[in-house]
């Protein structure tokens, strides 16, 4: 019920996105310009091309096993699989050194300089906005 509130927000007021978190905040939703659930692996990957192309990052990124073989199509990065749980993606993303971990449930892990390897639907909502801005900035859209 409360996404397709945020679904008639956005497009009521003609918002540019809409972002969702859950009870305890450790997971993050997003509602694009039109109304609708951008699909967490889409996030994800928008972000980590971001980090990848405009940060410099070089990974890797962890992947929960449930999520969309995309990441490896569209990131250049070494792409760690993981089991489904936050528990063990965050586990693999400490392990591994990983720059962020991204789970299809919604919870985003983002090593240090932008997070501090834990899920926090705050942390990933702002380097999406960082993203999303810079990619506005440039011209382009996500």
């Amino acid at each position: 019920p409360f996404l397709r509130s945020v679904e008639t927000l956005v497009t009521n007021n003609g918002a540019d996105l809409g972002l969702c978190f859950d009870g305890d905040g450790d997971r993050l939703g997003v509602i694009d310009d039109q109304g609708k659930l951008v699909f967490a692996d889409r996030v994800g990957i928008v972000v980590a091309k971001f980090l990848e192309e405009t940060v410099g990052a070089t990974g890797p990124f962890v992947v929960d096993v449930k999520s969309t073989s995309l990441y490896e199509s569209e990131l250049t990065s070494d792409i760690v699989w993981a089991k489904t749980g936050h528990s063990y993606v965050k586990a693999k993303v400490k392990e591994s050194g990983a720059v962020a971990g991204f789970e299809r449930s919604g919870h985003f892990f983002f090593s240090e300089p932008i997070g501090r390897g834990y899920d926090d639907g705050c942390v990933a909502a702002l380097a999406l906005l960082w993203t999303l801005c810079s990619a506005k900035a440039a011209g382009g859209n996500w």
